[in-house]
């Protein structure tokens, strides 16, 4: 759901000019399409103050937080993936942080070998 963080953007919360706005506007309707298309469709979406975490998933999915920072300096791509690494800890939940499970859903979300790397547990 993204109509309160929707709300805030277009009252210019987190931007300081228009095309900021849209770039914050439209990372919101394509992550609103993949967790609709994940039956995530009642996770809320934020955006968070965070400079160091991209995103972040709370409460295995109940909402997810991306970054304004990396969201506004960042390409399209790069959102995506974020936001696909998110997804992909709501649907096997935070208990498993960046483990086995999580790196398997994330494969099978699309995300690249070189992303999963920067994720690996070592033993």
């Amino acid at each position: 759901m993204i109509e309160e963080t929707l709300k805030q953007v277009l009252k210019n919360k987190f931007c300081t000019n228009e095309l900021e706005k849209e770039k914050l506007i439209k990372v919101l309707f394509l992550t609103q399409r993949y967790l609709n298309t994940h039956n995530l469709e009642s996770s809320e979406v934020k955006y968070i103050k965070s400079i160091r975490a991209k995103g972040k998933c709370y409460n295995n999915g109940e909402s997810i937080g991306l970054s304004i920072c990396h969201t506004l300096n960042s390409s399209m791509e790069q959102i995506e993936e974020v936001i696909l690494h998110e997804i992909a800890h709501a649907l096997v939940g935070n208990d498993f942080g960046h483990g086995i499970v999580w790196q398997s859903k994330a494969i099978e979300l699309g995300l690249s070998i070189e992303h999963i790397k920067n994720y690996q547990i070592s033993c």
